[in-house]
């Protein structure tokens, strides 16, 4: 079942149950789903759950849903999560939503612990690999206020910082590492990709580069 969702004006689509309507419309390979050997791994429905569970009308039917949802999320996450980046930051989003909101329907110490366990195990320490499609620092690290910043992180953001200000593009842009294939539609997405990759790792040069003024 897919329900449409309008909080505060923005309509999204949430994926209740296992569905495989995904493979139907242009997408990254990690929101495919068959019901052969694929498993439900709540992405990116656990971070639409924290989403309702912070703007939705807390006597709704739709509130009382995404906190259903986010409970077994975070209860599947809690005990069999993989070491993956898309589900961690899903998570990461889900966490964020509940504490703002003031309502954590789950165990938050045990989610936290766990969604820094595996951002730990995700970051590349190999400075170079980080041209491929791998976490850096900067996935779950945006400043030095960031819940996942470490003072023996510091180094490896700092290195972060030159790799960001070598690999940019002449037109100011950095290059996106990876595809939807057997999508046409990428040709656009990608420039998308390439506008939020820009706009983040301006960001993360601002927070941590001293010598940036912008």
């Amino acid at each position: 079942m897919i329900g449409i969702i309008a909080v505060s004006g923005v309509i999204i689509m949430i994926q209740f149950k296992r569905n495989i309507e995904n493979i139907n419309f242009p997408c990254a390979m990690w929101w495919k789903y068959s019901e052969q050997g694929s498993s439900f791994e709540y992405n990116p429905t656990a971070a639409l759950a924290g989403f309702i569970v912070k703007y939705a009308e807390k006597d709704s039917d739709l509130y009382e849903n995404g906190v259903c949802i986010a409970k077994k999320a975070a209860d599947w996450f809690i005990k069999s999560a993989p070491l993956e980046r898309h589900i961690a930051g899903c998570f990461i989003s889900l966490y964020d939503y509940c504490d703002e909101s003031g309502e954590m329907p789950f165990d938050g110490a045990q989610l936290l612990k766990k969604l820094g366990d595996i951002v730990d195990m995700s970051i590349c320490r190999d400075i170079s690999r980080w041209n491929e499609y791998i976490p850096r620092p900067s996935a779950f690290i945006k400043s030095h206020s960031s819940r996942f910043y470490r003072e023996d992180l510091e180094k490896l953001c700092l290195e972060e910082c030159e790799y960001i200000k070598t690999s940019q593009l002449d037109d100011g842009s950095f290059y996106v590492p990876w595809q939807w294939s057997n999508y046409n539609e990428w040709y656009v997405a990608e420039n998308w990709c390439r506008s939020i990759i820009t706009i983040d790792n301006m960001l993360f040069l601002r927070a941590f580069d001293e010598e940036q003024t912008f």
